[in-house]
């Protein structure tokens, strides 16, 4: 096997998402709705809806043409940021910004698990190669290569060692979409969820996952650091 053919080989992660079959997003998407409108409660959710949608309208007039300046072509992706801002908005007006969080957290456990199953090699595709950690960091600079071309992150690989690899976002763009609709704190469920996933995925191959900031959280860089453990 070549690393090159391991799923999404060299394809950035935006372009991943919208890539997604139709009944796996609505599969994440009705999973999402039922942990909203669990936590949001029966009584508020009309409430939710009707200013979901006064959102939506909303920052569909805002001007992202930054983000497409600085890369991203894939309008469906924007699309799909301004639905989930709208979304997060409207729990933050109906339910405060305490319940928002909680929920953020409760969707980075749920749903980030979802989307990685279908976005990522399993980790028993990467046993199947001699150096599984080489391989996993070839594959991910592929990946990174991807989104640095297709507009989603601006990625630099800081340290590549036979025990150690390490990749620094310097932009997002689900960042920079969220903060100019006025909700940069939905960025978190994308931060949260790789602290969530990462670290039961990387267990079998043997690999620590590090981090010590996002953007979102108010670091210059969201570190993406991947240490090989003693002995494997």
């Amino acid at each position: 096997m070549k690393v090159e053919n391991l799923k999404n080989y060299g394809v950035g992660l935006s372009r991943q998402l919208s890539a997604l079959p139709a009944e796996v997003k609505k599969g994440i998407s009705r999973l999402g709705t039922e942990i909203i409108f669990d936590s949001v409660g029966f009584m508020r959710t009309p409430k939710l809806i009707v200013i979901y949608f006064a959102e939506k309208r909303r920052m569909k007039r805002i001007d992202l043409s930054p983000v497409r300046e600085a890369g991203m072509k894939d309008e469906q992706f924007i699309r799909e940021q301004i639905t989930l801002a709208a979304v997060f908005s409207a729990i933050k007006r109906t339910a405060g910004a305490e319940k928002a969080n909680e929920i953020i957290e409760l969707l980075s456990e749920r749903i980030g698990g979802e989307t990685l199953e279908f976005v990522m090699p399993t980790p028993d595709d990467f046993l199947k190669f001699e150096n599984p950690f080489r391989a996993l960091k070839d594959y991910l600079t592929s990946v990174a290569e991807g989104d640095n071309r297709e507009g989603c992150h601006r990625i630099e690989i800081v340290e590549d060692t036979g025990d150690a690899f390490q990749m620094n976002i310097t932009y997002c763009a689900w960042f920079e979409i969220y903060k100019r609709l006025g909700v940069p704190e939905a960025c978190l469920v994308s931060c949260n969820s790789d602290e969530v996933m990462l670290p039961g995925y990387l267990k079998p191959l043997g690999v620590r996952f590090v981090r010590t900031g996002t953007i979102a959280k108010g670091a210059s860089v969201c570190d993406f650091r991947f240490e090989r453990l003693a002995g494997k």
